[in-house]
């Protein structure tokens, strides 16, 4: 159990980010605006906040106490790491539509189950939600590089 709950953290506090729209955006989401997004991702981000929907019970809450601030997330093609305390994570991304500062996409964990995100670039940060399972919630990431 925490096993797969390191996983889902990971992905969960990443992204990480089910559909935000780009409300007032003139940007169409296609081929060109998630090649930009995935630009925009590269690079190495810190998870500095994450709130989980529902609320978790005591072995999660303190898996998410240890990695928030510490955990890092580098993003490599369409490939990400996350390492932190208890987490160090090798698996792949998709972003399946990006309108302007939005994208939509799905992470996938090591044994290829997928978790749907959607976040907004705001300056250095990313602020993502996810949508699936014990990790639905709010989060943020914070570019280190």
């Amino acid at each position: 159990m925490i096993a797969k709950a390191r996983l889902f953290l990971a992905v969960a506090v990443m992204g990480g980010a089910s559909l935000l729209s780009a409300c007032g955006s003139k940007q169409k989401s296609g081929p060109d605006t998630i090649v930009v997004a995935g630009q925009r991702l590269q690079g190495q981000w810190r998870v500095t906040a994450f709130t989980p929907e529902a609320a978790l019970d005591p072995p999660l809450q303190g898996l998410l106490q240890a990695e928030l601030g510490q955990m890092t997330v580098t993003f490599t093609g369409s490939n990400y790491r996350a390492v932190g305390p208890g987490i160090d994570i090798n698996s792949r991304y998709q972003i399946q539509s990006a309108e302007g500062d939005f994208l939509n996409g799905t992470f996938y964990d090591q044994t290829g189950v997928p978790y749907r995100i959607s976040g907004q670039f705001d300056g250095k940060l990313l602020r993502f939600h996810a949508y699936d399972s014990t990790w639905r919630g709010q989060g943020i990431l914070e570019r280190v590089n």
